[in-house]
Formats: structure tokens, sequence, C-alpha cells
């Protein structure tokens, strides 16, 4: 899963994908390339209680990819003061990390629910452009005798009338999960998690009008400082400041929940491993996650809630227990089961 952090400049966002990544930020590479990756494991207990019980050679946990475009900058080599990055790379991922500041500056205070309506107005008028031009070039296409994509043109009418009413396409989700319009990387159909930037001191909730579990709070410097310690000085520091929750697994897990993602597991003697998969997916999905062979050759999958694996003490306890279940393609994958997936290529 690949996840973009934006925000207006000043706001922290290069500070909180360093304090989630742990990696220092790479200036070269965003000069080189326009942005910077960094990809982080999602902590799991679930996993990590599967591995205590096979003892596997590797344990590989789920992987989020956070990538930040870094900073826009006017013609004066000055940092630009109102425009999001919203290149290419932004463009692709997968679900957004909107970050919001929450803390004051000497030129100004936190204005933070200000900030992220003013986000949702760029992000709302670049879709609005892309929609109608997109409009017009079927229009023309069609007129060429074109037909294009079943449905499309009629999707990207209602997509621009939404977006006229100045609404983000998230809240309409049969648009923003229509296949015709995915290519498009229609930036407010994207998942979005917000994250208030905050002062070292300070982890209050700001009031943006958001339901709970839409926003994290952060202290970004305080955590970016933190994670470039050693481990015993880290928690020493962390300890001082009351931070029992790390900034990486709080929007990570905020990441899975708005984004709707799931994570599953395979388990064996050589490998222990979780991987994601969107809410709603089937088994036949997930075995085509693991690899394509699996999804090709597909029979059945062998099913079990990780807890209830680690209660039985194994796969053949599970089975006499009755607690191993054979599910068909179409079954829909739970969060935290594990699956094993009979083929024959």
């Amino acid at each position: 899963m690949e996840v973009a952090v934006i925000g207006l400049p000043g706001a922290g966002k290069t500070t909180l994908f360093c304090a989630v990544t742990g990696q220092k930020y790479d200036a070269g590479a965003v000069a080189r390339e326009g942005f910077v990756r960094g990809v982080v494991p999602l902590p799991d207990e679930r996993l990590d209680g599967l591995a205590e019980l096979y003892h596997p050679r590797r344990k590989i946990a789920a992987q989020v990819t956070f990538v930040d475009g870094g900073g826009r900058v006017d013609k004066d080599d000055q940092p630009a003061r109102s425009t999001l990055d919203l290149g290419p790379r932004i463009r692709a991922a997968e679900a957004l990390v909107v970050v919001v500041r929450n803390f004051a500056r000497a030129d100004a205070g936190a204005e933070p629910a200000a900030d992220l309506r003013r986000i949702e107005e760029e992000l709302i008028i670049s879709d609005s452009l892309q929609v109608e031009t997109k409009l017009e070039r079927l229009i023309a296409d069609r007129q060429r005798g074109k037909k294009g994509a079943p449905g499309e043109k009629e999707l990207l009418e209602r997509a621009g009338e939404v977006l006229a009413r100045t609404k983000p396409l998230r809240d309409t989700p049969e648009l923003a999960l229509a296949p015709q319009l995915k290519g498009y990387a229609l930036l407010s159909a994207k998942p979005r998690l917000v994250v208030a930037a905050n002062d070292d001191e300070d982890d209050a909730v700001p009031d943006l009008g958001l339901p709970a579990g839409a926003v994290e709070v952060i202290r970004a410097r305080l955590e970016m400082e933190l994670s470039r310690m050693e481990e015993a000085e880290r928690e020493e520091f962390a300890a001082d400041y009351g931070l029992v929750d790390w900034a990486a697994g709080r929007v990570l897990r905020g990441v899975y929940r708005t984004g709707g993602r799931i994570s599953f597991f395979t388990v064996g003697d050589d490998e222990v491993r979780a991987w994601t998969l969107r809410q709603g997916q089937t088994a036949l999905e997930a075995a085509a996650t693991i690899h394509s062979d699996l999804a090709q050759g597909f029979i059945r999958a062998e099913v079990i809630a990780w807890d209830d694996l680690l209660d039985c003490g194994s796969l053949a306890e599970a089975k006499k227990r009755g607690l191993l279940r054979l599910e068909g393609k179409q079954y829909l994958v739970r969060d935290g089961e594990m699956v094993h997936v009979r083929f024959n290529v």
C-alpha cells in the first residue's frame, strides 16, 4: 500500500514523514525525482504471536510505503506559501495522509480547521479541472466515432456535479470506487487520514469537525528526534513526555482503518507473513496477492482466525476441533485470518 503525505508549506509533513519512517529527509532524492519515499512495516501483535508459535526463519510484516513530494518552490527560490504538491507520484498513491499545523509559529497562530478546508478546496479544484478536461476529450472522441468505456461519460458527469457542490468524491462511494474512474487518480476520491502536527508537549486533539478515528495527533518534531536515538535513550525520553504509542504505529493503523485495508496471514516453519488486502476482497484475490499461480490454480482455501490457531497450537489440532474451514473463491476474507491456499497448476 502506498500513501502520499500532503500539507500546506510549514505544516510539518516532512517532519511527520521522518518521524514515521525513521529516516532522514533526502533533499537530493527530491531534487532528482521530485519525491522521497520510505517503507515502514506495520506493527502487528497477531503476527508476533504466530511467529512465536512457528519459530519461522523469517517473519515478514505488512508494509506501507510513504511518499513525500517535498515543498513547492517559487521563482525566487523561496518556499511557496499556498500551493500543495500534487505531482504524479502523489496522485498515484492509494491514500492520503493530510497534515495540518496545530502549533504556533512566530508569524502565525495555529488554524488547523481552516488549513484543512483550504487543502480540501485545492483537491476539489484539481479534480474538477481534470474531470472537465477528460469530459471534453470524451465528447471529441465520440464525435470522431470512438465510444469509450461503457458508463464512463455518465460517471464523469456525476463526479463533476459533486465537485461543483464543493464536495469531495470520497463522500460518494459509488463514484470514488467506480472502476471506470480509477485511472484518473482523482485526489478527493482517495481515502484520507488527517494528522494534526502538535507541539512537543501538546497531545490534545483539535476540533476539525471529523468523526473519531479520522484524525490522529502526532508530536511530529519530538517523535522525529526520538526516532534517531538509541533505544534505551529513546525509551527514557519517551517516558518523560508521556509518549506510550509511537507515531508510526498510530499513523499506520489509521491509514489501514481509513483506507479500508485488512491483514491476513500465511504461516509455516520457513515463513510467517502478513499480507495486505482491501476489506471485502475474496479468497481468490488473497491467493493472487500471494502469487498469481495460486490464483490461477485455486482449488480451496483453508481458513482459520489467528487467535483460534494460537489456541489450538497447530493446524492439525485446529482441523481436529473443526476450526479449520474450507472456503471457495468467493469467500470474503476477514481481518486477522490465516489463509492457506490449495492449488494445482
